[in-house]
C-alpha cells in the first residue's frame, strides 16, 4: 500500500517528463559515423509557395516570414492557368492572341512575387506547378478532382503553359526552369494517366520551345510515396521524352506505415537513370488542415522530423520543398508571426543541412535511434538523432574528429529546443538521449 501511495504522489509531484527520466530503461547505444561512405549531396531544403491555387493573392505574410528566415533558393509555386486563361484567346493554338491572357489580379501578385523572390531573396530554381485547368480544357467540368484534359486540348494547354513561361521571363525576368501537373497520377485535380502525360508532353514542348523557351517536366510530381515507381517507371520507359524530364519528384504523404525499402527504391531508380530526386511535397498528413490547432504542437514538429529523416536518409532526395513555406500547414502564426516548434526544428535543419552537404553512413546498434549524418565542403560533421522509444538512451558517439560538439535537444517532455557544449576524448563522447527527441549535433 505505501508503494501505491509513492507512486501516486510522484504522479502528482512530477511532470511526467521527469518522472520518466527517473523510471525509464537506459540502453547503451553506439553510433558510428562513416564519413568516407557517402551519398547524394543536398541542394536545397525548401517549400512550397502554392496560395495561388487557393487564395486571390500569391504572398502572405508568412511566406514573407519564411523567405527572410529560411532563405529559400529552389521553391514551387502554382501556376493559375484558369486565371491566366480564363476563355480561349483564339481558335489556334500557335497563334498567341496576348489579350487574352490576364496578367491581372492574383497571376499578377504570382509574377511580382516570383520577381522579388529572385532579385531580393535570391531564389534561383524556380518549379511551376499546374493544380487545375479552366473549364473549357477539360471533358468534366462539374468535377472538382479528377478533371481530364479534352485531347483536342493538349494544343490549347500547351501554348496557355508557354505563354505562361514567356511573360514571365520577357517581362519579370524570372526564368521557370521545371514544370508540373501537381499529383496527376492521383487526379487532384487534373488527372492524367503515365500514358497521358507522356503524349502531353510530346504534344506541348514543340509548342512551348517555338515561343522561345526552355523548360523540363519534373519526371512524376505524385501524390505519395508508394505510388513513385510505377508512375515514373513509365514516363522513363519512353525514350521519345527521356530528354525533356528532370528530377524524379514525389510527395510524401502516406507514408507512415511504409518500409522504408519504399524509399530506397526511389533512390534506385535516380541512380538508374542518373536523375536527381526531390520531394516536392514534404509531409506527414494531407489532411492536417482539418485541424488547425495540430501546426502549433510539439508533436507537429516530432512528425515532420521523422519524414523528413526518411526522405533524405533513404530516397536519396536532393531538394526538399516542405508543404508549404506559407499560410497553409503554416509553420508561424499568421497574425503576430509567432514561431511553432515546427519552425524552430525545421530552421535548424536547414542551416545544419546547407546546400553542399553531403549526406554520410552513420551506424548503429539500436533501432530506437533514427540517424541523419553529413558532411560539408570542410570535412566538418553534422547529425540528427531521434530517440523514437520511450526509453532513455546513453548513447557514445565515435569517429568525431573535432574537440566538441554543439548539441541542440528538444524531447517531447521539454519542447523547447536547448543547447549545450560536449567535449570530445579520442574522437568519442557521449549524451542521454531522452525518449521521443530530436538531437542537432554539429562541429563548432
Amino acid at each position: 500500500m505505501k508503494t501505491i501511495c509513492l507512486l501516486l504522489f510522484m504522479l502528482i509531484l512530477y511532470p511526467l517528463g521527469t518522472f520518466a527520466q527517473i523510471f525509464s530503461k537506459k540502453a547503451d547505444a553506439r553510433i558510428s559515423l562513416q564519413s568516407n561512405i557517402t551519398f547524394q549531396t543536398i541542394e536545397n531544403l525548401s517549400g512550397n509557395y502554392c496560395q495561388a491555387n487557393y487564395t486571390d493573392k500569391a504572398e502572405d505574410a508568412v511566406g514573407k516570414f519564411m523567405l527572410n528566415r529560411l532563405q529559400p533558393t529552389n521553391i514551387r509555386f502554382a501556376i493559375p492557368i484558369k486565371h491566366w486563361e480564363p476563355q480561349n484567346d483564339n481558335q489556334s493554338a500557335t497563334e498567341v492572341y496576348w489579350p487574352g491572357f490576364k496578367d491581372v489580379g492574383v497571376t499578377e501578385s504570382l509574377f511580382r512575387m516570383l520577381k522579388a523572390m529572385k532579385n531580393q531573396h535570391g531564389v534561383k530554381t524556380f518549379t511551376g506547378s499546374i493544380w487545375d485547368l479552366p473549364n473549357w480544357m477539360v471533358t468534366n467540368p462539374q468535377e472538382k478532382e479528377k478533371r481530364t484534359i479534352k485531347p483536342e486540348m493538349y494544343a490549347e494547354v500547351a501554348e496557355s503553359i508557354g505563354t505562361f513561361l514567356r511573360h514571365a521571363k520577357g517581362k519579370y525576368g524570372v526564368e521557370i526552369n521545371y514544370i508540373s501537373f501537381n499529383e496527376a497520377d492521383g487526379g487532384y485535380q487534373v488527372l492524367l494517366s503515365a500514358q497521358e502525360m507522356i503524349a502531353f508532353i510530346k504534344v506541348a514542348v514543340p509548342i512551348i520551345e517555338k515561343m522561345g523557351i526552355s523548360v523540363k517536366f519534373l519526371t512524376g510530381d505524385v501524390h505519395k510515396t508508394d505510388a513513385t515507381i510505377p508512375y515514373v517507371s513509365e514516363l522513363l520507359a519512353d525514350e521519345s521524352i527521356r530528354k525533356h524530364l528532370g528530377p524524379i519528384s514525389f510527395h510524401s504523404w502516406w507514408s507512415d506505415t511504409l518500409p522504408d525499402t519504399e524509399f530506397e527504391k526511389i533512390a534506385a531508380l535516380g541512380k538508374q537513370h542518373n536523375l536527381p530526386v526531390w520531394c516536392t511535397e514534404l509531409g506527414y498528413d494531407a489532411f492536417l488542415w482539418k485541424t488547425p490547432t495540430a501546426h502549433s504542437t510539439w508533436l507537429n514538429a516530432w512528425e515532420i522530423a521523422k519524414i523528413y529523416h526518411r526522405v533524405l536518409r533513404y530516397s536519396g532526395a536532393t531538394v526538399t520543398q516542405y508543404w508549404t513555406f506559407q499560410n497553409n500547414f503554416p509553420m508561424v502564426s499568421e497574425d503576430t508571426l509567432t514561431t511553432y516548434p515546427i519552425f524552430q526544428y525545421t530552421e535548424r535543419l536547414v542551416k545544419q543541412f546547407k546546400p553542399g552537404t553531403v549526406i554520410i553512413d552513420a551506424t548503429t546498434n539500436d533501432p530506437g535511434l533514427w540517424v541523419l549524418a553529413g558532411k560539408d565542403a570542410k570535412g566538418k560533421l553534422m547529425m540528427q538523432v531521434l530517440n523514437v522509444s520511450e526509453w532513455h538512451k546513453d548513447v557514445e558517439i565515435d569517429n568525431w574528429k573535432a574537440k566538441e560538439a554543439n548539441a541542440t535537444l528538444s524531447s517531447a517532455a521539454a519542447s523547447s529546443f536547448d543547447t549545450q557544449i560536449i567535449k570530445v576524448k579520442s574522437d568519442k563522447f557521449k549524451i542521454n538521449l531522452p525518449p521521443r527527441s530530436i538531437t542537432f549535433l554539429a562541429m563548432p
